[in-house]
């Protein structure tokens, strides 16, 4: 017998309704409702993707395994894979895209023939909608146990996500349904706005071997754009649980065909009651409406509705929209999945700094707002102003590195360093040899970052490779985070070793920040280097030649103190000298060091 926790929530307080509904509604490591058998990928070994060809490659390994999509990939056709035994997530703010709006080569994934999937987190990007019986965002054909989890859909050429052809018990949960951009008219499927959402079932006949299928949509959210199907669902048990319906100017809502269509605590806004609920499309239809809100009144139930017998909680209407409309962990892509596969939500407790005073930049004189223009709460405490526009190493045992406490944010040279009196960060004397390179001081972080201390932080203008030199400070290997863009924002995870190590961790987009720091322990770090390719400069082939702070080739008498190193950062010529003559160097790859800018060359 499912629980029915709402009706038990209206006789007690709203103060203890709160606390429960804080823990109901964390982010869940397992589905509810019909997809609530999906495991996916668990203990299964962690894999990340980069391109399709390796998602392909990892989707269709044998064996249980868990994918982290770490950027953005374009789709130039639609993916058909059959696919078991797989967990799929992105990392925040990583997406699906498709700009095809042909029939043949439209949609991203379209998974088929397996079972036991569940895809988390995922952003899929459509050219907008076409109708040319093109492909979908998403489409499960011949697919059982499934749970999509926290997805955002937007623009599918076709539909956004489609669920035919023996696809049987899926939970599809707190994602969101959405059009951002203007329909393609004159398709030749005949419809000059195909914003049809969402399909469960291709024709009438079209259904499971036991003849229905079942799905719980749950905490879903059908945004502005969406015009019909949200859903059309043929020969179906369908339960919704606190969904979200909010798109202005849609025909409808809801298209059963021969389906029972269970509703509870849901939302329904903007439409006349008569089309909530579309009924012409035929069979034998169930309507069953259980404390639903509409601002326009509600259908009449209809008919005995297949009330689901799991065991699930239910939110009051007006709650569940709060819930849904969140932004930063409502439905949507609003997960933080890191690169090792951990899965959190920054609305879990401990993890949202708005309700913690030990994060709260109020409580720090030191990193008020008002007084520290570089506070940006949204990414991390202190946020670099400085831009790094050319390679640089950062190395802790040069001058300008001074030995202490790190109390506070200090920068040196572009790098933010950031502690706090209780979360000290220290740079103290230590010998160590790491990637060929002599270092006589280190940065201990001294234990876990978190959003205002213990990490340092440094803007960089867009691709680029950075080289962490670290060690762990005990025998034990330890993990090293690597955020972008924001502190949570984890992209890959390096490995700190007792014996040191250079790590590297290569960038592609736009400007942003790059955050390290350590996910639990000590660790020392010794050095950080950013390298530009387009930094690169090509010297022609003559005998000597030598190289000024600006990179330019000079041949006159300014004087620069430049220092030439091998590509292990090896010295090879330390000069105070007008021009460096660079004759005696073979062909290859250096770094000239001048006035403490790095500099790529290849000559």
């Amino acid at each position: 017998m499912r629980i029915q926790t709402f009706i038990t929530m209206r006789k007690i307080s709203t103060f203890i309704f709160s606390i429960l509904s804080a823990i109901c509604f964390a982010v869940s490591s397992q589905a509810i409702g019909f997809g609530a058998s999906a495991t996916g990928g668990n203990g299964g070994s962690v894999t990340t993707v980069n391109s399709v060809s390796s998602l392909k490659s990892a989707l269709t390994a044998s064996g249980k395994k868990i994918i982290i999509i770490t950027q953005d990939i374009t789709f130039t056709s639609k993916m058909s894979v059959s696919v078991s035994n797989k967990t799929l997530m992105a990392l925040p703010g990583v997406k699906l895209i498709s700009n095809d709006q042909t029939e043949d080569k439209s949609g991203i994934l379209n998974l088929k023939n397996g079972s036991n999937v569940i895809l988390r987190n995922i952003t899929f990007v459509g050219p907008g909608a076409y109708d040319v019986n093109g492909g979908d965002l998403l489409c499960l054909e011949s697919m059982t146990n499934v749970w999509i989890d926290h997805c955002d859909f937007q623009d599918g050429c076709d539909g956004n996500f489609d669920i035919k052809n023996n696809t049987d018990n899926l939970t599809v949960s707190y994602c969101r349904f959405r059009y951002l951009k203007a329909p393609t008219p004159d398709g030749p499927g005949g419809a000059d706005d195909h914003r049809f959402s969402n399909l469960v079932g291709s024709d009438k006949d079209d259904k499971p071997a036991d003849n229905r299928y079942s799905i719980t949509y749950d905490h879903c959210w059908w945004d502005s754009g969406c015009m019909q199907r949200m859903t059309r669902c043929r020969n179906a048990d369908i339960h919704y649980l606190n969904c979200y319906w909010a798109s202005q100017g849609a025909s409808y809502y809801v298209g059963p065909q021969n389906a029972s269509t269970y509703c509870e605590g849901c939302t329904f806004k903007y439409l006349q009651s008569s089309k909530i609920v579309y009924e012409n499309y035929g069979g034998t239809n169930q309507i069953k409406m259980v404390d639903c809100v509409s601002d326009r009144g509600l259908p009449s139930n209809k008919g005995t509705a297949n009330e689901p017998s799991y065991n699930y909680t239910i939110q009051p209407a007006a709650e569940a929209v709060s819930t849904i409309t969140d932004a930063t962990c409502g439905a949507g892509a609003t997960l933080l999945v890191s690169t090792s596969g951990i899965v959190s939500s920054p609305c879990d407790s401990g993890t949202d700094p708005s309700t913690d005073p030990s994060t709260d930049p109020s409580t720090d004189p030191s990193t008020d707002p008002s007084t520290d223009p570089t506070t940006d709460p949204t990414q991390g405490d202190v946020v670099p102003s400085e831009t790094i526009s050319l390679s640089t190493f950062w190395n802790i045992s040069d001058s300008d590195f001074s030995t202490g406490d790190i109390a506070s944010a200090m920068a040196v040279r572009g790098l933010t360093m950031v502690g706090k009196p209780d979360k000290k960060m220290t740079i103290s004397n230590s010998s160590a040899n790491i990637g060929g390179i002599s270092f006589s001081k280190t940065l201990k972080l001294s234990g876990a970052g978190n959003t205002n201390s213990r990490y340092v932080a440094f803007k960089v203008k867009g691709n680029c490779t950075i080289d962490i030199y670290c060690k762990s400070s005990s025998s034990d290997e330890r993990t090293l985070n690597v955020a972008v863009g924001g502190f949570n924002n984890i992209i890959t995870t390096l490995p700190a070793t007792s014996s040191g190590s250079m790590q590297s961790y290569t960038y592609t987009g736009a400007e942003t920040v790059i955050y390290i720091y350590s996910a639990g322990s000590g660790i020392n770090i010794f050095g950080i280097r950013v390298t530009y390719s387009e930094t690169t400069t090509a010297l022609p082939n003559f005998e000597e030649a030598a190289i000024k702070i600006n990179r330019d080739i000079v041949l006159n008498d300014e004087e620069y103190d430049v220092q030439v190193l091998d590509m292990h950062g090896r010295t090879i010529i330390n000069s105070d000298e007008t021009i460096i003559s660079l004759s005696n160097l073979p062909h290859g790859i250096y770094i000239i060091k001048a006035d403490n800018i790095i500099h790529k060359i290849i000559r």
